[in-house]
């Protein structure tokens, strides 16, 4: 390493230190969600049954379409605007949700709840809560939306991707 320019040392520190500070914010919110109070009383945690699991493998299929025009219409419209609400104070500055996490969350997660998303995009328990809001209040959106054999489509897809046996794929992991 000492044989690289000092400007590559420097990304090199500077990526190492991202790296540590990912692997102590992981270590510290799994202790929180390994920690959730287990007691019956109080408000029961909101979870979302999620009918999109695996939805990457649909955007994966339709590559062209995603890379011109973003996502799918009936994704995107409801994505963005569920992404762009007022979830802060109303007077406050409004930094809007990621619609890539969102998808993520969409993907991975076969029931939102806040301590998977929070295990998942390793955010705080409190932005996690706002994952989860926003993605219950899209559902029936994207549900009304979504074209006719998308889920059966999904599936197909899903049942015959082995992405980690193909050669063809090199490399493409979910």
């Amino acid at each position: 390493m000492e044989n690289l320019p000092e400007e590559l040392l420097e990304f090199s520190r500077r990526l190492e230190a991202r790296i540590c500070e990912l692997e102590e914010r992981r270590t510290r919110l799994s202790g929180l969600v390994a920690n959730a109070k287990v007691s019956g009383r109080g408000r029961k945690p909101d979870a979302v049954c999620n009918p999109f699991v695996g939805l990457r493998t649909l955007l994966r299929e339709d590559e062209e379409a995603v890379r011109a025009y973003g996502y799918p219409a009936w994704l995107d419209d409801v994505l963005r605007g569920v992404a762009s609400l007022d979830w802060y104070r109303p007077n406050a500055r409004s930094i809007p949700l990621s619609v890539r996490h969102m998808l993520a969350i969409l993907d991975q997660l076969s029931v939102i709840t806040a301590a998977g998303v929070s295990a998942l995009l390793l955010v705080e328990v409190r932005q996690a809560q706002r994952y989860v809001q926003a993605l219950r209040m899209a559902m029936p959106y994207l549900l009304a939306g979504m074209p006719v054999g998308t889920f059966e489509r999904i599936a197909e897809l899903q049942s015959g991707a082995e992405y980690f046996d193909d050669e063809e794929q090199e490399g493409i992991a979910a």
